[in-house]
């Protein structure tokens, strides 16, 4: 596995959205002048269900965080990984709100070349799994609910992300900072990226390993 097969396949994903936004339209305007004669007849039993895409699904999908992380350049090596482990899906259709902890490209560079080949190994998918959920929050935390929040909890707070894994958020100077119940810590480097169902951060480390 390749980081750049996976974010080949998350382009082509990208791409596809867009070229079929006016296919869509027009198969929604053929289905509504089909017309059933025979009320009577059973749909085959082997028949698939259709899949309808209403224009709210198909606008979270083309201009969600998911697709906003993929056009992020530092932020390459974690979109692909995030369709590696399947999450491209959810984080394209649902309506979240969903924040990413996007390590960026240098982060993962910076990793032990034995831990590195290990994630990407094969044979310890649920370990990729397991960390890149562990870079994804179920909440909407852009920077300024993360400064209100901080605020709020005088000087910190915690958060769950989608693994399990918790993380106290605060304040280093001009930074914020996530760190991991190892004492590890992580701050946001690049101003956030939005999308219609969530927000992805830039980190300067891996979460969840040791750096």
């Amino acid at each position: 596995m390749t980081f750049s097969r996976h974010f080949f396949f998350a382009i082509l994903i990208c791409l596809s959205l867009f070229s079929c936004k006016n296919e869509v339209k027009s198969a929604e305007e053929n289905k509504a002048n089909v017309t059933i004669s025979d009320s009577s007849e059973s749909t085959p039993e082997n028949s698939e269900p259709t899949i309808e895409v209403t224009p709210e699904v198909k606008n979270i999908m083309v201009n969600s965080v998911m697709i906003k992380t993929m056009a992020s350049p530092k932020l390459k090596t974690f979109s692909s990984m995030l369709v590696s482990v399947g999450l491209a899906d959810l984080l394209m259709k649902e309506e979240g709100p969903f924040t990413l902890l996007g390590p960026s490209n240098e982060a993962f560079k910076s990793l032990d070349q034995s831990q590195l080949k290990d994630l990407l190994n094969s044979s310890n998918t649920s370990d990729l799994v397991s960390l890149i959920k562990s870079h994804v929050i179920e909440e909407d935390l852009d920077t300024a609910a993360l400064d209100q929040k901080i605020k709020e909890g005088n000087g910190s707070f915690k958060v769950v992300s989608m693994s399990g894994a918790s993380y106290t958020i605060s304040r280093k100077g001009a930074e914020i900072v996530f760190t991991d119940d190892n004492g590890v810590s992580a701050q946001i480097v690049k101003g956030e990226v939005k999308g219609l169902n969530g927000v992805a951060h830039t980190l300067d480390k891996v979460l969840g390993v040791e750096n």
